[in-house]
């Protein structure tokens, strides 16, 4: 009877929740001593199964559960046990059903059978029970039949056995009724039923199904006659896929929930089960536990099967997972084969996590990231991360034992008699674990948002170094991964690349990303990733929730298509005379714009594209208002860099000695004087911002003032805003007009309001209206800042050059490096490309050039050392020539000599020279701040003017920009849509400067005064269109001036 007890547990186990009395009643049965099913060890199959009165008192179970729950057995037949071929166990059916009540629902569904062949009889049985037709007549009540089946041949048949009306209750669906179709294949097995050439050839056409489905994505279920078979035919499945080199397909190892499956299964007591599903397989039948059974089904759906490590791609998972445990195999080929697997395991995921990072795609680099220091450090993520010190060895076991669940900023905040105590060891192992602890690297993240647009959002990331560094263990450099992730984890939308050094203690990073309709995510994620610490990286949430972007504007002008015109315009004979020099006729912008900057007094706004003529077009505003206006009038020309006012000084020269104007520089130590004659007046921002808050300048000074001209505004700073706003305060009394100038914004409207421009004579034009025509070409690199670096772009850039000015005489090019110093070693590389390519000694000097005419002119250098790379066609400029020899380099230049003109990034503002093509070499550059040295990127304004120096008037330019991966989406963004201009008053020190300095002369008394006067400035007009960007609310103007004020007033 052991057997009949082993069916009853099975039975019991298999019982779901809905039959938890049945269960109960069945365990408490079963405990009785007198049951009989209580068989020794010894009891063999054959005596238990020898009589079959001992199933009848399996019978008697049901009897007795019956009375317990209310005479309704008909809630364990879907459980029931049948013997094979026994007659007495029908009878006792028959019996126990006819003891039921006439009006107890009785189900046939899902019955159970045990090598039971005659399941006709079963379902006859259940059939007659309510086709008594004695029961129906004398309770006088009709018992309803409903019978659930699939589909059969002969369901007429089966309908008129349960006597149903086959016009009202027999409903019949066939294959055609199914909602999503279902392909069905019928294929014959040769060889005699379950034999072995049946078998054979059964599980082979088996498994050429289970491969093809497989093989296209599909899941897969094999049913099988006998729960025995369940793992036979997944075994030979499994070694059929083994013997194919195919079962790696069946793998999901990259699951996100395969290790909590893998973790669930090793509980189970199931072997078989936890074989199989280390291949790729899974079984399911009534004889296992409910608890496995759920844990199949479970896996099954979440498609949660991981390959064995018996393949080829499993072996060598095994020899890194050996290498990253520090396993050292016996065998000689292993540790070859281990050796071999290290080293390019390690090269081929850097590979990867470079693939992953330029698709930026974030989880596969953070894992990527992780696997690769694994392979380096020699050690698992898990790991305790102070093992990557050399510490003894009883300092790590104690951590894992007792401080596994601190972090390492817990153990650093520790005293070492703490963790000494912590680890069960004396205080100078809890030294030795503080100092560790304290140079691990860690940092502090924080970050400001700067949204730039209804569309774009600059997060500024801030990253304070918080440990202690050591030459010994960090060397002399810390490179980390810096990147902004969406809220779904799944796409980098920019990154960074950052080196901390020994001077180091704070980096600055900013990420320009797309809000796409002025819509931002709930929020981005930043990420934080050393390039060589396992365990070294932080992350932080940037909510979104109180995120206001600017309202979009629309207050561009298209470029229309009108006919130029000619000098004639301008109505001035002797004008045209000397700008018949230069030019034929204006331009498409000039000539747009002519008419509203010169024949009206309106204040006027002109945003166009770098060398479309703006300053042309500013200049003949000034000349046109001084020869209508009285001959004490004057005009002021406001400029942000000493050298924009050469250049303007040098370009009105000419014509102010031939129209009689006065043209004056004003410095610092000069005033503002009324003027006997009309006159310009020249003055940098700064210089002005001095003037105006001397306190010594009367208003009767700007009575002659007619027009304030301010030129490049796309470069406003602190001393360029508080200038002019200061002017603008003093003047407001007089008929001053103001012209400003500046490159393509992306919103120029409260730059207007700013100067109270009517919307009539505001011109902004797009970075693309422009006609002359440019190519502008971006080529990325992912090296970092280092002599490599411009070694890989020597030849891209020889080949920009090479591409315009190769046998073209006066063709020439610039090329824009970080620094001076790098200007010698560019030169070098380039003139080798040449020589590799034209193989002369001549590098890019023309063949035309006569040597004696090349000797008269080296000779006027002062500089011998620059003699040998403008032989090669090579010139530099920059501040550290001395000022003749730059003179004659741009003469060398303008001769044809000079082919090449290598110029570092922050001499752009002073070159005065364009070119047919432009190669911008790197977008970055170290800022040497006393010991410590920073990456910084080049402005836009920069990259702005560097662009300008390709624009030629009547010939194509070429601009050609190397950089960084990461930054390229922010330069082409800005330089295709235009350039953000936000006020930079709250960022230094010089407006807290110039409002103690108005304190202390008078002209601010009071806060009110300090709220009067900050709101001639431009960012009283930020605050209300953008206030997220200044840390400010959406209250209202006056509030927030006066906040600015407190806290002017609170450091005074």
């Amino acid at each position: 009877m052991a057997s009949i007890t082993r069916h009853l547990n099975g039975l019991i186990g298999s019982l779901d929740e809905s039959s938890e009395g049945d269960r109960r009643a069945l365990e408490e049965w079963t405990k009785l001593p007198s049951n009989g099913l209580h068989a020794t060890e010894n009891t063999t199959e054959e005596e238990e199964l020898a009589s079959d009165g001992e199933w009848n008192s399996v019978l008697d179970i049901y009897r007795n559960l019956a009375v317990v729950h209310n005479d309704q057995p008909s809630a364990l037949l879907s459980k029931l046990l049948l013997k094979p071929d026994s007659e007495p166990l029908l009878a006792s059916l028959r019996s126990l059903l006819s003891s039921t009540r006439p009006d107890d629902a009785i189900s046939g569904e899902l019955v159970d059978t045990l090598g039971f062949e005659d399941m006709d009889l079963v379902m006859e049985i259940l059939g007659d029970r309510t086709n008594v037709a004695r029961e129906v007549e004398s309770s006088q009540s009709i018992i309803r039949i409903v019978g659930l089946s699939a589909t059969l041949p002969n369901y007429i048949d089966v309908a008129d056995f349960l006597r149903v009306n086959r016009h009202k209750g027999l409903f019949y669906f066939d294959s055609s009724f199914r909602p999503v179709p279902l392909e069905q294949h019928f294929i014959g097995v040769r060889g005699k039923p379950n034999g072995p050439r049946s078998r054979k050839n059964m599980d082979r056409v088996t498994f050429d199904k289970v491969a093809e489905l497989v093989h296209e994505g599909h899941q897969v279920m094999v049913f099988v006659h006998a729960r025995k078979e369940t793992v036979k035919t997944a075994l030979a499945l499994k070694e059929a896929a083994l013997a194919e080199g195919s079962l790696d397909e069946f793998s999901c190892e990259e699951h996100p929930s395969f290790s909590l499956f893998r973790r669930d299964i090793g509980q189970s007591r199931n072997k078989e089960m936890k074989q199989l599903f280390d291949n790729g397989f899974g079984i399911h039948h009534a004889g296992m536990l409910r608890s496995d059974r759920n844990m199949m089904e479970r896996m099954f759906e979440a498609r949660a099967i991981k390959s064995g490590t018996d393949d080829s791609k499993g072996k060598v998972n095994i020899l890194l997972q050996a290498y990253i445990s520090k396993y050292r195999p016996e065998d000689f080929a292993l540790v070859s084969d281990q050796a071999y697997a290290a080293q390019n395991g390690g090269r081929i995921i850097r590979a990867l996590l470079e693939i992953a990072i330029s698709r930026k795609w974030a989880s596969a680099s953070a894992v990527l990231m992780g696997m690769s220091k694994a392979i380096e450090k020699r050690l698992w993520p898990f790991d305790q991360p102070l093992k990557q010190f050399e510490l003894k060895a009883d300092i790590f076991y104690n951590l894992e034992r007792f401080a596994d669940d601190y972090t390492i900023a817990e153990l650093a905040a520790l005293s070492t008699t703490e963790l000494g105590e912590l680890v069960h060891l004396n205080e100078r192992h809890g030294s030795a674990i503080k100092d560790a602890a304290k140079q691990f690297p860690t940092v502090r993240l924080s970050y400001d948002l700067r949204p730039l647009g209804s569309d774009v959002l600059k997060i500024t990331v801030h990253v304070t170094r918080m440990f202690n560094w050591s030459s010994r263990v960090h060397g002399t450099a810390e490179p980390f991964w810096l990147w902004i992730e969406d809220h779904d984890s799944i796409t980098i939308l920019q990154l960074s690349h950052l080196v901390f050094r020994q001077t180091t203690t704070a980096l600055n990073a900013d990420f320009v990303i797309s809000v796409p309709n002025g819509q931002p995510p709930p929020f981005v994620t930043i990420r934080f990733v050393s390039d060589r610490w396992m365990g070294a990286e932080d992350e932080l949430a940037v909510p979104f929730d109180d995120l206001i972007m600017p309202a979009p504007t629309d207050c561009h002008s298209p470029r229309l298509d009108i006919p130029f015109l000619s000098l004639n315009a301008l109505q001035d004979s002797v004008l045209q005379d000397i700008l018949s020099l230069k030019i034929r006729n204006l331009n498409a912008i000039q000539s747009q714009t002519f008419w509203s900057l010169t024949n009206t007094r309106f204040h006027s706004l002109l945003c166009a594209p770098t060398g479309c003529g703006k300053s042309l077009a500013g200049q003949l505003t000034a000349w046109r208002t001084l020869r209508d206006s009285a001959d004490d009038s004057w005009v002021l020309i406001v400029a942000p860099r000493r050298s924009i006012v050469t250049e303007i000084l040098a370009e009105l020269r000419p014509v102010c000695k031939v129209m009689g104007f006065a043209l004056d520089l004003i410095t610092s130590e000069k005033t503002f004087t009324p003027s006997n004659e009309r006159a310009i007046r020249l003055i940098t921002a700064s210089n002005l911002l001095s003037l105006m808050s001397r306190g010594t300048q009367h208003k009767a000074s700007f009575s002659g003032l007619r027009m304030v001209l301010c030129e490049n505004l796309e470069l406003l700073d602190p001393a360029y805003e508080l200038g002019i706003s200061t002017l603008m305060h003093e003047t407001q009394q007089f008929p001053v007009r103001y012209v400003g100038l500046s490159n393509s914004l992306n919103d120029p409207a409260d730059l207007a309001a700013w100067l109270n421009v009517d919307p009539s004579a505001l011109h902004s034009f797009r970075p693309n209206e422009r006609d002359q025509a440019l190519t502008v070409s971006t080529t990325t690199f992912t090296i970092p800042q280092s002599a490599a670096l411009f070694k890989a772009m020597a030849k891209p850039a020889h080949a920009a050059i090479q591409s315009v000015i190769r046998g073209v005489y006066g063709e020439p090019a610039i090329v824009f490096v970080p620094s001076r110093s790098q200007c010698r070693s560019v030169a070098l590389d380039l003139i080798t490309q040449c020589a590799l390519e034209v193989e002369t000694g001549k590098g890019y000097r023309l063949d035309e050039i006569a040597p004696d005419a090349l000797e008269r002119s080296l000779a006027r250098l002062q500089d011998r050392s620059l003699v040998d790379f403008i032989t090669g066609g090579v010139g530099f400029f920059h501040e550290g020539i001395s000022k003749s020899d730059r003179t004659v380099m741009l003469e060398l230049y303008a001769e044809g000599i000079v082919r090449v003109l290598i110029v570092p990034h922050d001499s752009c503002w002073s070159l005065p020279v364009r070119a047919a093509v432009v190669v911008v070499m790197g977008t970055q550059y170290f800022h040497v701040n006393g010991n410590e040295w920073q990456l910084r990127d080049y402005s836009l304004e920069e990259l702005v003017r560097m662009q300008g120096r390709a624009v030629r008037h009547n010939n194509t330019g070429h601009f050609h920009l190397f950089c960084q991966a990461e930054g390229k989406d922010t330069f082409t963004r800005f330089l295709n849509d235009g350039l953000p201009l936000e006020s930079k008053l709250l960022e230094g020190d010089e407006l807290r400067t110039w409002y103690q300095g108005q304190r202390n002369r008078g002209s601010i008394r009071s806060k009110q005064d300090g709220v009067d006067a900050l709101s001639f400035t431009f960012l009283a007009r930020r605050l209300e269109t953008n206030p997220v960007y200044y840390d400010m609310t959406t209250e209202s103007r006056s509030k927030k001036l006066s906040r600015i004020v407190d806290s002017l007033e609170g450091a005074s």
